[in-house]
């Protein structure tokens, strides 16, 4: 082995990272124990959340309740 190649492993504490496909399964099982507990997946339309806030100064929201339903209605 050349003297400048290191060697192929993770120099890096805890667990390796998962690949995409681990990590769906994981999420599907996690899904169906949760609809076998009696869960239940809803759709909700699309908007501001009462008292909705900001990080700013400001303190006010980037985007209006009826942008974000604006939004949505042209991404569908």
């Amino acid at each position: 082995m050349p003297r400048h190649m290191g060697i192929n492993r993770a120099y890096v504490s805890g667990e390796i990272e998962k690949t995409p496909q681990e990590k769906q399964k994981e999420l599907e099982e996690k899904m169906k124990k949760f609809l076998e507990k009696g869960g239940k997946i809803e759709k909700v339309l699309p908007g501001a959340a009462y008292n909705l806030g900001s990080m700013e100064k400001s303190g006010k929201p980037h985007w209006t309740d009826k942008e974000l339903k604006d939004a949505a209605k042209k991404k569908d």
